[in-house]
């Protein structure tokens, strides 16, 4: 279990439901098997005690310091992040082939779930260098443009509250002249929605240099962001593609990212097309 967060509470009415939910998946564990849990999650102690039950042994990973495979440290870079872990009481240095907190985290599971089977540790965490993000979960596009280029994060397949914050994050690490949020609707959040669109304004703000929104629950957001950051809204992803092409900039590099209902990947291509059209000042 990766995390529990605040997705599809459309369905659910908080995330100790959504944890109880994923608890389902250990009914499925033969007696002796292993449940890898992120130990940073608030929800762990319950998970932990759900797979308890079915008589699994419980690996957790993390950063914390009772983690059973925790990170030691991580120099993270716009490309990857290179990790030292102590995965069940094994030290280990590796290369994560893809940005972000999120993907170190990934890893640590993965090595858990290695050691459990008793597999080979050492090629397991050398194949970590080789991860590669897949069409529309962070997979980057250098679209050429009259005086340099515009660097593009596709993250458009979906979104949550805590998938956006990870994508931020890889953004933030990016060494671009301006670093810009498309962000569409998340959704499936239920009636917090708009507030839960609202409060990614603090992690926007202390990094990124204008930000474009598309859908409804966005609007609150929008709304709440510093007059200079705020590039425009849109209903829709199809109006909202050829002006943010337009106003793309060599040297920029732009995140785009939205629920799979919002259709971003319009503005994926838009920008993508913008090959031989010069650059708008």
């Amino acid at each position: 279990v990766t995390t529990v967060e605040a997705a599809h509470l459309e369905f659910f009415p908080d995330t100790i439901a959504i944890a109880g939910a994923k608890a389902e998946i250990f009914e499925g564990l033969e007696p002796g098997g292993f449940a890898i849990l992120n130990r940073d999650n608030q929800h762990f102690e319950f998970l932990a005690a759900a797979a308890q039950v079915r008589g699994a042994e419980v690996i957790g990973f993390g950063v914390d310091p009772r983690a059973d495979a925790r990170v030691t440290s991580q120099e993270p870079g716009e490309l990857g992040t290179k990790v030292s872990a102590e995965i069940c009481g094994r030290a280990i240095d590796y290369v994560v082939g893809a940005p972000g907190h999120h993907w170190v985290m990934n890893s640590l599971a993965v090595l858990a779930a290695v050691h459990a089977i008793g597999a080979d540790l050492d090629l397991a965490a050398q194949a970590m260098a080789r991860i590669e993000t897949g069409l529309g979960r962070g997979n980057r596009l250098h679209v050429p443009v009259a005086g340099g280029a515009i660097q593009v994060i596709d993250d458009s397949y979906n979104a949550n509250p805590a998938s956006v914050r990870a994508a931020l994050d890889v953004l933030r690490l990016t060494g671009a002249e301006r670093r810009i949020v498309v962000l569409g609707d998340m959704g499936e959040l239920g009636a917090d929605a708009p507030e839960l669109h609202a409060g990614l304004a603090p992690d926007i703000i202390s990094f990124a240099d204008l930000v474009f929104t598309v859908g409804t629950s966005t609007l609150a957001l929008d709304e709440v962001l510093p007059a200079a950051m705020r590039g425009g809204h849109w209903a829709t992803s199809v109006e909202a593609a050829p002006e943010i092409a337009a106003a793309a900039r060599p040297g920029d590099a732009i995140l785009v990212k939205g629920s799979n209902t919002v259709g971003m990947e319009a503005v994926v291509r838009a920008l993508a097309a913008r090959t031989d059209q010069g650059a708008v000042a």
